[in-house]
């Protein structure tokens, strides 16, 4: 049996860290000049879901978009990946987050 796991979204994640949105993608995803976090992990078989489930959010057109679930160890590491005032902000403002979820 599974436990459910308590996530954050990558849209909540962005606003932490005072970020668009599809700079948190692009730092998961990668693109054509950088490889990114998800694909690294699935390359070396570390299991994603454990860190980052894909989902899909609605805008206020209705428009469905990509976004990410991200679970506490998913903030981990990417409080890890950004440094100065950036990742020290998001790391006191996801422990705060996960704390209210009773993590």
């Amino acid at each position: 049996m599974k436990l459910e796991q308590k996530t954050i979204t990558s849209m909540e994640v962005a606003e932490m860290m005072e970020v668009n949105h599809f700079e948190i993608l692009r730092k998961l995803e990668g693109n054509s000049k950088i490889k990114g976090i998800i694909p690294t992990l699935a390359d070396n078989k570390i299991v994603v879901s454990d860190y980052f489930q894909e989902s899909t959010y609605q805008d206020a057109s209705g428009k469905e978009n990509k976004c990410y679930l991200v679970t506490k160890l998913g903030c981990d590491f990417l409080a890890n990946k950004f440094t100065g005032e950036k990742g020290i902000l998001f790391s006191a403002k996801y422990v705060k987050r996960f704390r209210e979820m009773g993590l």
